[in-house]
């Protein structure tokens, strides 16, 4: 079943992480995106998939590759939020 949040929470993980430079935890990352630790956790692995994120498993954290926070990557993540904003 696909998450209809799915997009706003990704945007919002990617910021977070990006913003956070450094490794958030799934805790963190799930508090920050007002979700249960098993959301915000299958959110962080849809975005490894993705290519946006890190996740260190035996840590318990994840973090943003270079591609969260690239310029062109960014305007489509903008582009996205916009449209689902209408």
């Amino acid at each position: 079943m696909t998450d209809p949040t799915f997009g706003l929470l990704a945007a919002r993980a990617i910021e977070v992480l990006v913003t956070h430079n450094e490794a958030v935890s799934r805790e963190d990352l799930a508090c920050a995106l007002g979700v249960s630790t098993m959301h915000g956790w299958d959110v962080a692995i849809k975005l490894s998939k993705l290519g946006y994120a890190e996740i260190d498993d035996r840590a318990a954290t994840v973090t943003a590759t270079p591609r969260a926070s690239d310029a062109i990557e960014l305007q489509r993540r903008g582009d996205l939020l916009a449209a689902l904003e209408d």
